[in-house]
């Protein structure tokens, strides 16, 4: 069956489909930031406890606003974000920022839209905030119960290419039973920490 109704309508709508649950999905990432990995993704996002676990050119667990990075010695960092917030490649967030910052959204075919979205709004629930300059898009598209099956998410700077970056979530099934725990606190160490250690380790022979 295909999507009817207002665009806007139906795309909100699905959102609430979609977090009914656990899914398992990927995530494809183009970042330009240093201190998380881009590349694919592969996991499961819970969303009663939201909390998210991906692995791929690293490994993170996502809590709300939280993000924890596994290290090469075993050891995770911690960042935090604000109360009422998501990390960057927290799902949910992702979602959350469709319902709550979608203003326009045009159908493109049989249960896919093209979205603008409001930065404002969008800044208001990302734990690291959002560059002033960008402007953000997404696409999307839905499955047969009008759950969000792909979302493609696009923040651009026309003056600055290299500072945009895109984040595609593709959920691939829902309703599977998921447990994700966060790491140890004896093994986690702030972000800020870690990095203070780097610039404090000896250099190399020079």
């Amino acid at each position: 069956m295909s999507a009817v109704g207002d665009p806007r309508a139906v795309v909100t709508a699905a959102v609430g489909h979609t977090i009914d649950g656990s899914a398992r999905i990927s995530v494809r990432a183009s970042l330009p930031f240093a201190f998380l990995p881009d590349g694919e993704f592969r996991g499961v996002v819970d969303f009663a406890s939201d909390r998210c676990q991906l692995t791929g050119p690293g490994r993170l667990v996502l809590d709300g606003p939280a993000t924890y990075t596994q290290l090469d010695d075993g050891r995770w960092t911690h960042q935090d974000g604000p109360p009422g917030t998501w990390a960057l490649l927290h799902p949910r967030g992702a979602l959350e920022g469709l319902r709550r910052a979608c203003i326009t959204a045009v159908a493109r075919g049989e249960r896919r839209f093209s979205i603008e979205l409001d930065r404002d709004a969008l800044d208001e629930i990302a734990a690291l905030g959002l560059a002033a300059a960008w402007t953000v898009s997404a696409c999307v598209a839905l499955d047969e119960k009008q759950r969000i099956r792909n979302l493609d998410l696009t923040f651009s700077d026309p003056s600055e290419p290299d500072g945009s970056m895109r984040v595609i979530f593709e959920f691939e099934t829902f309703g599977d039973p998921v447990s994700i725990d966060l790491p140890p606190a004896s093994s986690t160490i702030p972000l800020a920490d870690h990095i203070a250690e780097i610039c404090d380790a000896p250099s190399g022979p020079g």
